[in-house]
């Protein structure tokens, strides 16, 4: 198994352990695109508060499949103010 190969199933592995984690309301693991999301939203956007995780891919509509996500940060000095979307 190649470099690539091995990195693409160790995320595989972290996204399927983020599902497992955060079940839905019947029990069930979260569909593995939202822990996809989620995993982006902390180690990507080093959003570690699970409340602003939860904010950021919370914004959805229909057929929306949780790939996009929002976050605003409006503390501090506004140099230190984001808002972060995708």
């Amino acid at each position: 198994m190649g470099i690539e190969a091995s990195v693409k199933e160790l995320l595989l592995n972290q996204i399927k352990v983020i599902s497992e984690n955060n079940p839905n309301k019947d029990g069930k693991p979260e569909p593995l695109y939202t822990s996809f999301v989620r995993w982006a939203c902390e180690n990507i956007l080093n959003i570690k508060d699970d409340f602003d995780v939860e904010d950021a891919i919370s914004i959805g509509g229909k057929s929306d499949y949780g790939i996009d996500f929002f976050q605003h940060d409006s503390v501090g000095d506004e140099e230190d103010q984001s808002i972060i979307w995708g």
